[in-house]
């Protein structure tokens, strides 16, 4: 689990369009490194896979990626070049049991980067 004392920053960001949320996910893309843990929430359709697949084809250089959806494969992992990435959605993951049946303590002890996440359990 994230010890208490886990630096933890939370922002509200709306961005007009999906070009503009393009860009800043390359932005992001640029500051992430090994480790970090971004969680999205929203409303259905408010653009977290748009953030989620943009973020994903920054860090891999390549914009014709195939980025899915993770909302029925729950986890999505990609070996980048800059470092690995697991793409999650946790809607429907309520317990920790539920969560370790997907593998996310094997996904998440090299890769980083979480979306639509409810859970945030330790690195």
């Amino acid at each position: 689990m994230l010890a208490s004392n886990t630096p933890r920053t939370t922002w509200d960001i709306v961005l007009p369009d999906e070009d503009a949320t393009r860009r800043f996910a390359i932005d992001v893309a640029a500051a992430l490194k090994p480790g970090d843990l971004i969680t999205l929430s929203g409303d259905l359709g408010a653009g977290k896979t748009t953030l989620a697949r943009a973020v994903i084809r920054a860090l891999a250089a390549d914009d014709a990626i195939e980025v899915p959806s993770p909302t029925f494969t729950l986890l999505q992992i990609y070996d980048l070049p800059r470092f690995s990435v697991v793409h999650a959605d946790l809607y429907r993951v309520n317990t920790l049991a539920e969560l370790a049946e997907l593998g996310w303590e094997e996904a998440s002890r090299e890769r980083r980067f979480w979306s639509n996440g409810r859970i945030a359990p330790g690195r």
